[in-house]
């Protein structure tokens, strides 16, 4: 499983795409980070979001879920279902819930 999914469907290089090449750039050291969509200088090759979705579908020994980084509106249009539909929570997993 990916522990974060970094989504980049602009073709344009954008202000968005500089934001979103930082983030990868900075975390990729840190966790198991994928850039979705189109490639940025900074990242890893980018995979499909096929290829995104069948990785977010299992867990992590860290976590039971994947995280989808997103900063425009047509990312969010496909990454909430991704995540909402591929991932097979435990409803006993108290890992989801933090107090306060």
């Amino acid at each position: 499983m990916a522990e974060v999914l970094v989504t980049n469907f602009n073709r344009n290089y954008t202000g968005v795409s500089s934001t979103t090449d930082n983030v990868i750039k900075e975390q990729v050291s840190m966790h198991d980070v994928h850039l979705v969509g189109q490639a940025l200088p900074n990242a890893p090759a980018p995979i499909t979001l096929a290829a995104a979705r069948m990785l977010s579908k299992t867990p992590t020994n860290d976590r039971p879920f994947s995280i989808w980084h997103v900063r425009r509106n047509t990312e969010m249009c496909c990454a909430c279902p991704s995540r909402s539909c591929s991932r097979q929570l435990d409803r006993n997993d108290t890992r989801l819930f933090r107090a306060g």
